[in-house]
């Protein structure tokens, strides 16, 4: 199973740098970066001590995510489901390396966020499994994305292949998400999120930073990047 993860999140994110390759991180022209929609998206969520931390940070980010209408994957005559893989994008770390990240986030305030990448990664080292967030929050299905990978060197066209297997599964699929572990800071007050997403010809992700205020994570802002 994790030679099939390796192996198929190469293909499905064409990854640029990763540990031991030789590819260069993409440029900043190989970036399509999509600005967030105004007030109409979600940027809250109460702390709830008997939900997992990093649940909770899931549930946000994707609750926000599912109102970008027009500036997510889905499909046209998708449905509005998310599949949100069962285990967290692990190692090579070529897509959260602090060349990726400063690229994209090249607007932010890349010294303030160095921390939390630095966090995202070591959380990140090997395959786990991810909590499932409640579909009470954000309609979502945690799914076992291995099971549609199997065999997809042998297809023509992977990508569609791959999501046409996910789409048989789960008919009212809108996109699918493969999250990393949140990074965050040594206070606990701020974190970073982080997804890759598609359908998508060549890859993209979602990157947050979210902050405690009161009694809340609140969303600062998100950054969508497409890989052209």
């Amino acid at each position: 199973m994790a030679d099939d993860r390796k192996w198929f999140s190469a293909v499905l994110l064409t990854l640029a740098p990763c540990v031991g390759c030789s590819a260069p991180p993409r440029t900043e022209s190989e970036v399509s970066r999509v600005e967030p929609p105004p007030t109409s998206s979600i940027r809250s969520i109460a702390i709830d001590p008997s939900i997992p931390r990093d649940q909770l940070l899931m549930e946000l980010v994707l609750a926000d995510f599912v109102q970008r209408q027009g500036r997510t994957p889905a499909d046209a005559d998708a449905g509005t489901l998310i599949l949100v893989d069962h285990q967290n994008n692990g190692p090579p770390f070529g897509m959260v390396s602090d060349d990726q990240l400063s690229s994209e986030l090249r607007d932010r305030d890349w010294p303030a966020l160095a921390h939390l990448a630095a966090d995202l990664r070591s959380r990140n080292g090997g395959v786990q499994s991810m909590p499932a967030p409640r579909s009470s929050v954000v309609p979502c299905v945690i799914a076992d994305f291995s099971t549609f990978s199997k065999g997809l060197e042998l297809s023509a066209d992977p990508l569609s292949e791959y999501w046409r297997r996910m789409r048989a599964a789960y008919p009212d699929a809108a996109c699918w998400v493969e999250f990393w572990l949140p990074g965050y800071a040594p206070e606990g007050d701020r974190a970073l999120v982080r997804f890759s997403f598609g359908p998508s010809a060549h890859g993209a992700t979602a990157t947050y930073l979210v902050m405690m205020a009161g009694d809340s994570w609140v969303i600062e802002w998100c950054e969508l990047a497409y890989y052209v």
